[in-house]
């Protein structure tokens, strides 16, 4: 887990030098719990985050929004309301494009007890701040495992596509074009893990159908894998 935080510090810094900031003086900080612990899960949720962020700064200029209170420059450790929570907004001849937002509760026309709010959104640009499926364009859930030679579950995959295709609804095309560089290939709803796809190589056809990515070996120092 010291590669994650490592790389972690590493990118907030190049956010901080490439992102327009409003202040000099606050660092952007990891996922952190209101007690201040260290969890591996959301050390990984927040890695994932700042590269896909530090990724986009090829393409767009990236601005800081900062939350507010004890939020201001960092990031809820479990799924929040985004009102007053910090996240970046990608622009473009300062227009804005899309929002990405970390850790955000999203309303959803099906209502379930089970928490099924992605790691990672990424939202119109229009989008409020109690948003619902209708502001999304793509999702994103990252999972660490201790053994990175460990195979995703099934359920994992499956409670994944349950959130993406049938209660977000995420069937088609992003509704907004994203442009990635290093990871053009996750452009889609991705099951991120340091750990190894449920999915065989040779046989896509589920992923395919609904319309998702399982993204494996993505960690510091690897090369990631991306099936669907």
């Amino acid at each position: 887990m010291s590669d994650f935080l490592d790389y972690i510090n590493e990118y907030s810094d190049l956010l901080k030098k490439g992102a327009k900031w409003e202040t000099d003086d606050e660092p952007l900080a990891p996922v952190l719990s209101e007690t201040d612990t260290w969890a591996d899960d959301y050390i990984y949720e927040f890695y994932c985050y700042i590269c896909l962020v530090i990724d986009l700064m090829n393409n767009y200029d990236l601005e800081f929004v900062k939350g507010i209170g004890k939020f201001e420059y960092k990031f809820p450790r479990k799924a929040a309301l985004k009102k007053g929570k910090p996240r970046f907004h990608a622009l473009k001849n300062g227009v804005l494009k899309f929002q990405i937002c970390a850790g955000t509760k999203i309303n959803c026309s099906i209502a379930l007890e089970e928490d099924n709010n992605p790691d990672i959104s990424f939202q119109k640009p229009d989008a409020s701040e109690n948003p619902n499926e209708d502001d999304i364009i793509l999702i994103m859930d990252a999972k660490f495992k201790e053994d990175p030679k460990t195979v995703l579950p099934k359920s994992e995959v499956y409670k994944f596509i349950t959130i993406s295709y049938n209660l977000f609804n995420l069937k088609g095309a992003p509704s907004v074009p994203i442009n990635f560089k290093r990871f053009a290939d996750m452009l889609g709803n991705c099951l991120i893990t340091n750990g190894q796809s449920y999915t065989p190589p040779a046989d896509i056809s589920l992923l395919k159908l609904h319309n998702i990515k399982e993204v494996e070996n993505f960690a510091p120092k690897l090369k990631h894998n991306v099936l669907g």
